[in-house]
Formats: structure tokens, sequence, C-alpha cells
């Protein structure tokens, strides 16, 4: 049988020196680059539905489905790679006959060194230990997962079931799921509190909404612009931005105050509105977020938390061209 083969080129242009740098997945190529001298510093070509930053250990996680032509195998790649020593440090690699997988989402517990691996064509959700890099579980799920988040705490894993109206919160040490949420809209995304206790996640109808999980029970619904996707919450846990897309092709960012439970003023940046935003990112002390939109070609802008983005000198051109049929976008910090 032959062996499938995945080569990961990497350019090593000063990479363990950079003190803030962004990790950009874009559908052809995914890059690292210095948010001070705004120069790219690795790249790693090809299609990943899937990528994770395990930033407490310092590895990037790559996930990839793929159809060999020849004998029409279905291989499942994950690959993790080293920051420092700029290493790809663990390949996995799984096949099933006459059953696609689609490795979609992916998630990680850095303490725990698990990764979480959505298999939409299964309905399943892979458990890999990375310690011993085998796959050590796996988990039934209801319908096919828009999203998931793994707590803080790394005690609960949530999925969110946008073909069901539900929210599934798995236990990460049972592996099973404990609780459902039935949700008013279809869910989109989800991110935890800092102490991950209650979980905020978007509907379509325009709506964050906060739950609490000790209680079972919501407590407040946040409106913000229609149909909210990604939403990322500040290191401090004290600002949501909600990436929206609105009627007539309009789309921005929506920015939630969490100790309020409302959102700030109008919050949509018009820089952002003339583009499509794909996902946000905040820097290490909370005070601005690095967006990537999807204008002529990719570029990440800064926005500061009263939402106001200032282009010059402060954007990041990444020259992948746009494809609005894919939807392997997302942004992620790596700080030292």
């Amino acid at each position: 049988m032959r062996k499938f083969l995945l080569i990961l080129f990497v350019s090593l242009m000063g990479l363990a020196n950079a003190k803030e740098r962004i990790l950009v997945q874009t559908p052809y190529e995914t890059a690292v680059y210095d948010m001070e001298s705004k120069k790219q510093l690795a790249t790693f070509p090809g299609t990943y539905q899937s990528v994770a930053l395990d930033q407490e250990n310092g590895l990037v996680y790559l996930a990839r489905g793929e159809v060999m032509p020849k004998d029409f195998r279905y291989i499942t790649d994950l690959k993790g790679f080293d920051l420092k020593s700029n290493q790809i440090v663990m390949t996995f690699s799984f096949e099933k006959v006459g059953v696609p997988d689609n490795p979609y989402l992916l998630a990680v517990a850095s303490k725990k060194q698990q990764a979480y691996l959505i298999n939409n064509s299964s309905g399943e959700l892979l458990v890999f230990d990375l310690s011993n890099k085998v796959q050590s579980d796996s988990i039934p799920l209801k319908g096919m997962p828009e999203s998931i988040v793994i707590s803080p705490d790394e005690k609960n894993l949530v999925a969110i079931n946008s073909s069901s109206n539900s929210l599934s919160v798995i236990s990460l040490d049972s592996h099973r799921e404990y609780l459902t949420i039935p949700t008013e809209a279809t869910p989109n995304h989800a991110v935890f509190s800092m102490d991950g206790r209650k979980i905020f996640f978007s509907q379509d109808n325009g709506t964050i909404v906060l739950f609490d999980l000790l209680f079972k029970r919501t407590i407040a619904k946040i409106p913000v612009g229609n149909n909210p996707k990604k939403l990322t919450m500040s290191p401090d846990g004290n600002t949501i931005y909600a990436v929206w897309e609105g009627a007539y092709g309009q789309k921005g960012v929506s920015i939630v105050d969490v100790k309020k439970n409302a959102k700030i003023g109008d919050s949509s940046c018009q820089l952002i509105m003339a583009g499509d935003p794909k996902d946000c990112v905040f820097n290490t002390d909370s005070t601005r977020a690095y967006c990537l939109v999807s204008l002529e070609y990719n570029t990440v802008i800064t926005l500061d938390n009263d939402g106001v983005a200032d282009c010059e000198p402060e954007c990041i051109e990444v020259n992948f061209a746009s494809y609005p049929g894919l939807p392997y976008y997302s942004i992620h910090l790596i700080h030292d």
C-alpha cells in the first residue's frame, strides 16, 4: 500500500525571536506573522481544514482530510509543529475505505495533552492522546457541529449543533455528554467565561446568549449584528468580539461588554463592513484585536476596544486570494 505523504514546507526567518505573532489560516495556506515587523515568519502550504494552537506547549496542530485519486482511499492526517524547534513533532494518519473523513473542527486541551477532532462523515468526536500519539477514544455526536470549544479549565467541551439547534456539553473526564442546551435559533459559535462556569453562544437571529452551566439556565440575551458567527473572548474576560453577517451583503464586528452583558454602542467598524470579516483574536493585554478580513486579498487589521480601526500603518496584507466557498479561515495569537 502506497504510503500517503504530505510535505510541509516551512520558512524559518527568525521565528523564535518574535515576541507577539499571529497564526493565520486561509483555505490554501497557513502562515505565522510577526506583529511588530509585519513580516511572514513561517508558512504551511496546503489546505488544512482545521488549525489549533497549543500556546502552553508552543505547538501548532494542523488537520486535513484527502481522497487518494487512484484507489479512492480517504486519509485523515493530523500533524503537530513545534514553533521553537521548527520541526514536525507528531504525525498521525488513518484511513477508511468508502467513508470520507472530513476533519473540519479541531480543539486542543493543552494540560490534558489531548486533541479533539470532529469527523463529520461519521458523526464522531475523535480523541487523540498527544503524548503517546494515538487515537484514544471516540465520542458520538448529535448532528453536524458548527464549532467546538474547550473551557479554560479543560473540564468541558461544547459542540455547537447547527443542524439540531442545540449545544452538547461533554465532560472531558468521562468523555460523555451530560447536558444538552436547546437554542431558539441556529447556533454558530461559542466562548466560555474565564471561570468556565458560563458560556456565550451566537445565534443566527442576531443574539448572543449567556448560559449558566451550573444552574442550567439562560442569564441574558444580547442583541448584536445579524447572524453572528465567530466569537472571541479577550484574555481579561471583559470583552467579546462577534463577527456577523448582515442583510444586503453588510458584514461587521460587534463588541460586547461582558460585565454589563450589553453591546458597546453601534460597534460596527465601516472598514470591516466594506469587506468580509472571518475571525478575530485579542492581543495579550486585551487592548485591541487583530481581525482577519477578506478584501481584495485577505488582510489583518487591528481594532481598539472602542471599535475603531486604523489601517495605517496597522494593516498586514496576507497575500492569499479570497475563497468565499471555503470555510477554512481562522486567526490565533502566539506569544512568548
